[in-house]
């Protein structure tokens, strides 16, 4: 089934949903403050119409505690790539964090070079730490 998203609140709202979609499965989702909306040159730079407006600016930390996690927030990242919903990410053995900042952007399309390269990197992350799940 195609997503259609059409303006970027919309796009943020759908990532919402996603991480609570996360956390029913059991995944541990903190969201807390970036930081960058003490930066005034960042803030100047992306107070943009077009970008996720600076009081929506949020860091998310997702903790996998099962290797199925993996692989869940894996399939989270592709379905937001593939709908065009874009940011900077991260992470560390077991946990990963997703930016949902001034990088945040919509594009209304997917991206296929962005959404070929993520899931080269999810694939590798699944592979070293979910255990052959993937």
């Amino acid at each position: 089934m195609k997503i259609t998203i059409t303006d970027i609140m919309e796009a943020y709202m759908f990532t919402l949903d996603i991480l609570d979609e996360l956390k029913q499965k059991g995944v541990e989702v903190t969201i807390s403050q970036t930081g960058d909306e003490t930066n005034k040159d960042i803030v100047k730079k992306y107070s943009q119409p077009t970008n996720l407006p600076l009081k929506h600016w949020v860091h998310v930390q997702l903790e996998a505690k099962r290797p199925e996690h993996v692989k869940e927030i894996a399939d989270a990242s592709m379905k937001l790539s593939k709908s065009g919903i874009n940011f900077d990410t991260g992470g560390g053995e077991g946990f990963r964090d997703w930016e949902l900042d001034w990088s945040f952007s919509h594009s209304g399309i997917e991206d296929e070079k962005i959404t070929k390269a993520k899931m080269n990197v999810e694939k590798m992350i699944c592979e070293i730490e979910a255990e052959g799940i993937c």
